[in-house]
């Protein structure tokens, strides 16, 4: 249950700031960390302001630590609020995956058939999506 799982996830989310702060020490300018009872989640600021933009915030972010567009990308994602973030990787890498839980949004899902984005919706769904991923990347 993703009540067990939350101090894995509370591990998971320090274990993750720590990273980050020793990687890229002013990560904090360009995103914050979210840390869910089953997952940990990094989302972009754009105009310093917490936003759901995520294709444009991930294009500052990433340009900012100036990661480039040959490293290969998967995004995880279930909902209309991920179609921007699921073009920008598209547009943005050659070498990305789009992957989804079983009860994946209609609409993003309608969406990736209807951009032939490259796109993979597993048999599991968000309770158990760690599982699906196991092998998939």
């Amino acid at each position: 249950s993703s009540e067990s799982q939350a101090p894995v996830f509370k591990k998971i989310k320090e274990i993750t700031q720590d990273y980050l702060t020793k990687r890229f020490p002013d990560w904090e300018e360009t995103a914050y960390i979210v840390g869910w009872q089953d997952s940990v989640e990094l989302y972009p600021k754009v105009n310093k302001e917490k936003v759901f933009m995520k294709g444009e915030g991930i294009e500052k972010v990433l340009s900012r630590l100036q990661i480039g567009p040959e490293i290969q990308v998967v995004v995880c994602c279930d909902n209309e609020n991920d179609i921007s973030l699921v073009d920008w990787a598209a547009k943005k890498f050659s070498n990305y995956q789009i992957i989804c839980p079983s009860n994946v949004n209609e609409n993003l899902k309608k969406h990736l058939a209807l951009r032939k984005h490259n796109h993979l919706i597993l048999k599991e769904d968000c309770t158990n999506f760690a599982e699906g991923l196991k092998g998939k990347i």
